[in-house]
């Protein structure tokens, strides 16, 4: 009862205490998803924001080299040199230059697009030449940038004409001053430091982008580009639009924007990657360890909330189940408290009711029982005595017949010995009645051991098999081989197929046959006695063990075999029973437990 007490109030604990809990956890879901929601926001505008700086440095640099190229273009020492058409003049006024103006390569050609001079990391043949787009451009007096990749290397290049005016006061091409910049890791490192992002660059041409692809990333997320398949997402990114989109490459969500590296190279890319997992987490954090602080000491409080409104709740219905565990006990006598008005107090009131009436129920049964009991006891021993009574009766009459009719002198010796014959058997009859009498009421205490049914048997039909036979009956069997053994007592189970045997002997009346079969079952034995007799009356057949009732008419029959049989059987913890159809025979089923 004080399991059910504490399991009532641990249940009140659990339901109140998840209640909060569930609150809790969907507080923290709605704050930890909007403030989630808004640093996407955030850091949305912040990369637009970030995008808008690196443009506007990339142009200011932009800017710088074409300034740098108008001056180098206009510069009267590279001009003469350029006009000798001498490379290694070029060469060397190229070089005094190309350390003022802090670019990574100076290309000079004349105006038939002839390379003149070559420093710094670009090294172009001069069937190449024809490719530079901003070269070409040069030529038609236009200074342009262009992106170009030699040797699967990538390059910003500036070309500024070089003229000069003829006689008639026309500008003339000399040729051509290209300056600019190598596109590479390092380059994009300083844009990393810049603005704070993940940098990665693609030229691409058309999908191809395979072979002129970088990427700068922080020292601990190198990793990430170990994997081909985060350097194919973030290409494929590339391709595919300039708006802003999420991209999950290994445990982080990184926010993504593709954009142009300037407007004058639109198959240039730039990608800015911003974590989101880094950008959150400082804010995050913070909030839901706050949020699990306010949780945990909201969950204690209504745990001790709860435990006051628990005992205030179990308290009466712990009373009132310890009342009714003493009145299930049958303790009638201890009344049921009522305290207060509420449901409870209202229950208890009703069980109190209940315990009174059915006190007042229970004591009126048992003296009725008792009456009952007594007029049973009475008409029982009423009935056996008057059944006995009869039983003994006839044959001590047969007894007083014979005796009387030898008192008169018979006709001859053969006459008088039937008398006493008739007198002999009586008395068998009624000492076999009173054996059996006793037998049915004072079983007594016998030694059981495991016993094998099948020999009991065998040994049955063979002591019986003769005398059967000569009232022309046969005895058939088939006994299971590996019978399991019972404990049983052996003259018992004898005497119990023995009656049942007879009793087939005496319904067969004639010839016919009497089967015996043994089976295995799961957890005991089955022993079946079948006869072809004429069967039991349906009206006998629940009563065929009850004492005194028998179906023979000769005064054989006494009517306690099959009663004896049951007690035996009851004894050894099995079953017995009957099925019988009239005009075809009856079977004695008897199940015992297995050994």
């Amino acid at each position: 009862m004080n399991y059910l007490r504490l399991n009532f109030r641990n249940r009140i604990f659990s339901h109140f205490a998840g209640l909060i809990f569930f609150a809790i956890i969907l507080i923290i879901w709605a704050v930890s998803t909007q403030v989630k929601h808004k640093m996407k926001t955030t850091l949305n505008a912040e990369l637009h924001n970030t995008n808008t700086i690196l443009h506007e440095y990339l142009q200011a640099r932009l800017d710088l080299l074409q300034a740098k190229g108008t001056l180098l273009a206009e510069e009267p020492r590279l001009k003469a040199a350029v006009d000798t058409n001498d490379p290694l003049t070029v060469k060397r006024e190229a070089e005094k230059l190309l350390s003022l103006i802090e670019s990574d390569f100076l290309l000079v050609t004349n105006h038939k697009n002839e390379i003149l001079a070559q420093l710094g990391n670009l090294r172009i043949a001069q069937n190449s030449i024809e490719n530079i787009a901003s070269i070409k451009n040069a030529i038609s007096f236009q200074q342009t940038s262009a992106m170009t990749i030699l040797d699967a290397q990538v390059f910003q290049i500036i070309s500024t004409p070089i003229t000069i005016k003829n006689q008639f006061g026309e500008l003339v091409i000399l040729g051509t001053a290209s300056i600019g910049f190598k596109i590479d890791v390092v380059f994009l490192d300083q844009l990393r430091e810049l603005t704070g992002c993940q940098i990665g660059f693609v030229n691409k041409t058309g999908n191809d982008v395979s072979n002129q692809a970088f990427f700068s990333f922080q020292p601990e997320k190198l990793e990430l580009l170990q994997s081909q398949k985060n350097i194919e997402l973030l290409m494929q990114c590339a391709i595919g639009g300039q708006d802003i989109r999420e991209v999950q490459m290994g445990d982080e969500k990184y926010l993504l924007l593709s954009t142009q590296f300037n407007k004058n190279t639109g198959n240039s890319l730039l990608l800015l990657l911003k974590s989101l997992n880094e950008a959150m987490q400082p804010i995050l954090k913070p909030t839901l360890n706050m949020l699990l602080t306010i949780g945990v000491i909201a969950i204690l409080i209504s745990l001790v909330l709860s435990y006051f409104l628990a005992y205030g709740v179990t308290k009466p219905v712990s009373k009132l189940a310890l009342a009714i565990n003493r009145v299930s006990t049958g303790d009638l006598e201890s009344s049921i408290p009522v305290e207060g008005y509420d449901e409870v107090a209202h229950l208890a009131q009703s069980f109190e009711q209940m315990r009174l009436s059915l006190k007042k129920n229970i004591e009126e049964l048992e003296r009725t029982f008792t009456q009952l009991v007594q007029s049973e006891k009475l008409a029982t021993t009423g009935r056996l005595m008057a059944q006995l009574s009869h039983e003994i009766n006839n044959p001590v009459h047969n007894i007083r017949s014979a005796l009387e009719s030898a008192l008169k002198k018979p006709r001859d010796a053969e006459s008088a010995a039937t008398l006493i014959e008739i007198a002999h058997e009586e008395i068998l009859r009624l000492s076999k009645l009173l054996r059996q009498t006793l037998d049915f009421y004072r079983p007594g205490s016998v030694e059981r051991v495991a016993l094998d049914v099948n020999k009991v048997i065998e040994e049955l039909i063979a002591v019986s098999e003769k005398n059967f036979a000569k009232s022309g009956i046969k005895i058939r069997s088939r006994l299971q081989p590996d019978l399991c053994k019972v404990i049983a007592n052996r003259d018992q189970l004898k005497q119990v197929f023995l009656n049942i045997m007879l009793n087939a002997k005496e319904a067969v009346a004639g010839t016919g046959e009497i089967f015996i079969a043994t089976t295995n079952l799961n957890k005991s034995i089955r022993i079946e006695i079948e006869d072809t007799g004429g069967g039991i009356e349906p009206e006998l057949q629940h009563k065929i063990f009850d004492a005194f009732v028998t179906t023979k008419s000769k005064v054989t029959g006494v009517g306690l075999g099959l009663s004896v049989s049951y007690e035996i059987i009851q004894q050894h913890k099995g079953d017995i029973r009957v099925e019988s159809t009239i005009g075809e025979g009856t079977r004695f089923i008897i199940e015992l437990p297995a050994e």
